[in-house]
């Protein structure tokens, strides 16, 4: 691997006890930044100029920093400097938060990037062994991207054709706010991105077999479906993308 121009300069890497960044490190830092603040930027333009809801937006900058954890998995060659940008985010949106500075700003985004620091800090043994960085990486971005989508379709469909309350359906503790309709683009979705996730960080030569990765879809989707609804206040954001690799390993995939 190439240790690139920062190499030469070891004495910020020594005291922050890192070690000395690839290009590819560098690279992967310049644009994790350079793309999230344009994308915070673009979702902002676009809440202004067309008068879209925030919740809209919201879910604009949801999706976009959900689908850059693969940036995150594919440039970096570090797992110290792949925990720099969603850990930086967390501060960040505390900040957009504390002082309004984004409309766009909920707890949920905080707990958003809380959750995906988590995720990616389970890879750190087998980081460097390249993409897809290691045998639990189709666990890990399986219950990211059942966060990314799932709960991005879950409240797009629910506000714009949900018309049955998930209360009606006898679930315990579900959140009276929620439909049966998101509940349902919610599986759906997290089924197919398992599907997706699974054949491309598979960790067995040549792909896992049909009955791992369609059993692996429909237990993620059951789990990120009933943990959306019975998760108020953006606690979502916590609860799906955390406890669906959790109940993934737990089953043995």
């Amino acid at each position: 691997m190439s240790t690139g121009v920062l190499s030469s300069y070891p004495l910020l890497s020594i005291m922050l006890n890192l070690p000395p960044p690839t290009s590819n490190d560098v690279i992967g830092l310049f644009l994790s930044f350079s793309y999230s603040l344009s994308l915070l930027g673009v979702a902002e333009v676009i809440r202004v100029l067309y008068r879209f809801d925030t919740d809209f937006t919201r879910k604009i900058v949801h999706v976009g920093a959900g689908c850059w954890v693969w940036g995150v998995l594919y440039f970096f060659d570090h797992w110290e400097y792949a925990m720099i940008p969603f850990t930086s985010y967390i501060g960040l949106n505390w900040v957009f938060l504390r002082w309004r500075i984004l409309k766009s700003a909920t707890p949920g985004t905080v707990y958003f990037c809380i959750s995906i620091t988590l995720l990616l800090s389970t890879l750190h043994t087998s980081f460097q062994s390249g993409f897809p960085r290691g045998p639990i990486s189709h666990i890990i971005m399986t219950g990211a991207m059942a966060m990314t989508f799932g709960d991005a379709m879950a409240s797009l469909v629910g506000r714009r054709f949900g018309k049955h309350r998930l209360t009606s359906t006898g679930l315990p503790y579900a959140d009276p706010r929620k439909s049966v309709e998101g509940a349902t683009a919610c599986f759906v979705t997290v089924f197919c991105t398992t599907i997706v996730t699974f054949v491309l960080t598979s960790p067995v030569p040549g792909g896992m077999g049909t009955f791992v990765v369609f059993g692996g879809a429909v237990v993620a989707a059951v789990l990120a479906t009933l943990l959306e609804a019975v998760s108020p206040h953006g606690i979502d954001n916590l609860t799906v993308p955390l406890g669906v690799p959790l109940g993934l390993w737990l089953l043995g995939f």
